[in-house]
């Protein structure tokens, strides 16, 4: 039988999906990039992957594949980050023959739990098992101010191989945010990036502080 394959893209714009113990956050929080507590977790403390060299302030760093990584949040302590700094507590990249159901969420802060203990995905894989006879296991791609073009990327380098069975963009907010920011004809074409250092172009390329978003 063919697999059938759903992919929903849930615009939702300055909505917030209140869902369990998940509660909405302000947008000015998804701007504003802190520095939070003393350490980070990483789900493979041993990992060999050169883009993400993390060091002891969490925040973004410039990744070549995904354009950045690292999601953090105001609950530091409850984050664990995979071997590509997205929060996962497993590394689901390189089940190329699994035997569970795959959805993959992409989206920005809220998916990626900004000011949330247990995320938005974490609450999916759980009802879901509840209530389906096959193990489903839930991919979060979200990141901290990701647009929809990132997402994009995202899925392309990070998911697509892995044929999943569900795709969910929590996504729009931070597509409106930055609209404005970016020229006229990347508007047109809908090529939205976060503008992190206000100057209408990704902080990786052009910020003189770039080693703020590096983390090196």
């Amino acid at each position: 039988m063919k697999r059938l394959v759903t992919t929903a893209f849930i615009c939702l714009l300055p909505i917030t999906i209140w869902f369990g113990s998940v509660v909405p956050i302000t947008a000015d929080r998804d701007q504003e990039h802190p520095t939070l507590g003393d350490s980070v977790v990483l789900v493979n403390p041993n990992s060999d992957n050169p883009f993400v060299t993390y060091d002891a302030r969490p925040g973004n760093k410039y990744h070549a594949f995904v354009d950045y990584s690292g999601v953090h949040g105001i609950y530091p302590e409850q984050i664990a980050l995979d071997y590509f700094g997205f929060r996962n507590d497993r590394d689901l990249y390189f089940d190329i023959d699994r035997d569970y159901t795959l959805v993959v969420l992409t989206g920005g802060s809220e998916s990626a739990g900004y000011s949330h203990r247990t995320t938005i995905a974490e609450h999916l894989e759980k009802v879901l098992n509840e209530v389906t006879e096959r193990t489903c296991r839930v991919l979060n791609l979200g990141m901290n101010s990701y647009c929809l073009p990132n997402e994009i990327n995202t899925y392309v380098n990070l998911a697509y191989h892995l044929k999943p069975e569900i795709v969910v963009s929590h996504t729009g907010w931070n597509d409106f945010f930055y609209a404005r920011m970016v020229p006229y004809n990347f508007k047109r074409l809908g090529l939205f990036f976060p503008n992190i250092c206000g100057n209408g172009f990704p902080a990786s390329l052009t910020c003189k502080n770039r080693k703020a978003l590096v983390g090196c």
